[in-house]
């Protein structure tokens, strides 16, 4: 996160801590191999798992002036800040549903505006108001803290904007932690036959993930064939895709939103290797391309 020297001030209103009931719940939902992986793949850094290039370093760029940009919002914004945000913001939104962002100005000791940052509000109780959200938190001391943001400095994310329900990744979730545990009937058994449970648990994952299409890292299920393992990449990344499209964008208008103050006009664009991946499945199923072919586009040249 971008560095405040102590002598300048902040309009920081929202916890700069964070809250330890959040912590026990992000636990709670990430206890678990494949529970933990999931939250893990969909909310690791979309800057290399978007990149064209394995080592692609400029993933996000700016439409305007780069230099303007960078003093406002800070020289590593977009090469980790950005990043770190956004991983943040997902995970807010797989596992509530919703993410509260606030905008914080920057002040000079002068009092003079020197910057914008932005900090995703990590909060298990936070309730939205007519002009302000409310926030409480009790830290691991029992000390209360409680405050209140005005909502014209927060972004609001919403999973439902993306086609989802509230709870449909904690759903999974749930479902991803009970694939660990053996059915009863198997463990009532006077032998316990790992190799049906192995392949009861691989068709139980492709049943859990099928509109997600999660590989849970395992390139050796029992049910999936490279050409599919391929296309379920494929899709994955497409649908990590439609999430960074969609927190850049709400970012974008809030950028916009405060041109008056910043002298910034522009917007922060990107470069996904999902670009042309629609032409490419179509290219696969004609069989125009084959597994080879397509696996050096998706896999970066591995």
């Amino acid at each position: 996160m971008r560095r405040i020297d102590s002598a300048t001030k902040t309009s920081q209103l929202g916890p700069k801590r964070r809250d330890p009931k959040y912590n026990s719940f992000i636990s709670k939902y990430s206890y678990g191999s494949h529970s933990n992986m999931f939250i893990e793949d969909f909310c690791s850094s979309y800057s290399i798992a978007l990149a064209k290039h394995i080592n692609e370093r400029n993933f996000y760029n700016v439409d305007g002036d780069e230099k303007l940009f960078k003093s406002v919002f800070g020289y590593d914004f977009l090469r980790y800040d950005l990043d770190n945000l956004l991983s943040n913001i997902t995970e807010n939104l797989m596992l509530f549903g919703k993410a509260y962002v606030e905008r914080i100005y920057i002040y000079d000791n002068k009092g003079d505006f020197a910057g914008v940052y932005y900090k995703c509000i990590n909060c298990r109780k936070i309730k939205s108001r007519v002009k302000n959200i409310a926030y409480k938190i009790k830290t691991d001391e029992n000390l209360k803290i409680k405050g209140q943001i005005p909502k014209r400095t927060i972004i609001f994310f919403r999973i439902k904007d993306l086609g989802f329900s509230k709870k449909f990744f904690r759903r999974k979730i749930k479902k991803l932690k009970r694939l660990e545990l053996p059915k009863p009937e198997l463990t009532f058994k006077s032998y316990f036959d790992i190799k049906h449970f192995e392949k009861k648990g691989d068709y139980r994952l492709l049943k859990i993930t099928k509109d997600v299409y999660w590989t849970a890292r395992k390139y050796d299920n029992t049910y999936v064939t490279e050409p599919y393992l391929i296309y379920r990449n494929m899709m994955f990344e497409k649908l990590r895709n439609n999430f960074l499209e969609y927190l850049i964008s709400k970012i974008n208008e809030d950028i916009d939103s405060i041109k008056d103050e910043t002298k910034f006009t522009g917007k922060i664009i990107f470069d996904s290797i999902t670009q042309n991946y629609d032409k490419l499945i179509t290219e696969f199923q004609s069989g125009e391309k084959n597994c080879e072919q397509i696996g050096k586009v998706i896999f970066k040249g591995f």
